[in-house]
């Protein structure tokens, strides 16, 4: 459906970019921006949400969906990428379900506004998380028509210590002090492996100031959030919609940078992650991707399209039950 956007003109060509005005947080005053490249006459979208310490930058997914005749829309939450202000602590929030406004006000752009009959949701880490929360408690409005998760983040990874601690102890500090750091800085090394300048097999350009390779500290608030959220999935979520859920083969990385950082999951626990998303919704299909990244789609050519092949034949598959 053919209709007038409003926005001005995106970093990347061809897209345009949209400040959607939130109500202050705990943190201060917060904006979202919706970004969108769309067909002259398509009546069905994707909404693309990005993980921590992340935005949207990635143009061949846009590519990938207008070719299979989708409207693309993704949006950086606030305290993220374009929505980031000066004084804000680049992707810091005390709680996942705040992300649900921006959500809101972009399904209901897209939904209402722009005339779409038809939108699947897609995130990717903690932006996976965040939409399986909000497919779950957004269920009964008919909000969605299908979930796409790349490797969400539901669990903490490392040793069982490291894991009581992040369950345990570090969101009662967080309630205390959210600012409290928890970790001084995650290490570049997985940045290393997708960004091109670096020299160690990355093909893709981005903004380091809005993804960063480091410096970024890890604080108590945001551990606290992640695991409200883990904890609401290892619940049990009720998703209603068909959800595909991709996970590469298995976990690398390491303090040190290695080849795993190129051919694995230099993040999570896919194992874990496997397990918990059985516990999503009803209709729950998984895909493992031999040697892909912690971002699928971020893999090496042969990878990604051997993923892009499953995730298209999946929204082909929802548009015959349509």
């Amino acid at each position: 459906m053919e209709t007038t956007r409003p926005g001005q003109p995106d970093v990347f060509d061809g897209f345009l970019a949209e400040t959607l005005s939130l109500r202050r947080d705990h943190d201060g005053p917060a904006v979202a921006t919706l970004v969108s490249r769309c067909l002259p006459a398509a009546d069905r979208a994707v909404l693309y949400v990005h993980g921590y310490n992340d935005y949207f930058f990635q143009v061949e997914m846009a590519d990938r969906w207008n070719a299979a005749g989708f409207d693309f829309y993704a949006i950086d939450l606030r305290r993220h990428g374009r929505s980031l202000r000066p004084g804000q602590i680049l992707a810091f929030t005390r709680d996942l379900h705040a992300y649900f406004e921006e959500l809101d006000a972009a399904v209901s752009r897209i939904r209402e506004r722009d005339g779409h009959r038809r939108l699947i949701l897609s995130g990717h880490s903690t932006g996976g998380l965040t939409c399986a929360l909000y497919a779950h408690h957004r269920r009964e409005r008919g909000t969605l028509d299908g979930l796409l998760l790349n490797t969400p983040f539901l669990s903490f990874r490392g040793t069982r210590l490291t894991r009581t601690l992040l369950r345990r102890v570090v969101p009662g500090i967080g309630r205390i002090d959210p600012r409290w750091v928890v970790q001084k800085d995650g290490g570049p090394e997985y940045l290393w492996s997708l960004h091109e300048d670096f020299g160690k097999g990355g093909e893709w350009e981005f903004d380091l100031t809005w993804k960063t390779p480091g410096g970024l500290p890890l604080l108590a608030g945001f551990i606290g959030a992640a695991h409200r959220g883990h904890e609401e999935v290892r619940a049990g979520l009720d998703v209603q919609c068909p959800t595909l859920v991709l996970t590469s083969l298995r976990s690398g990385g390491g303090a040190e940078w290695n080849p795993s950082y190129l051919d694995s999951d230099a993040v999570l626990d896919v194992h874990a992650t496997r397990a918990r998303a059985w516990g999503i919704g009803q209709d729950v299909t998984q895909r493992v991707v031999a040697d892909a990244l912690h971002d699928v789609i971020l893999s090496r050519p042969e990878v990604r399209d051997r993923a892009w092949g499953w995730i298209l034949d999946w929204a082909e598959g929802l548009g015959r039950r349509w």
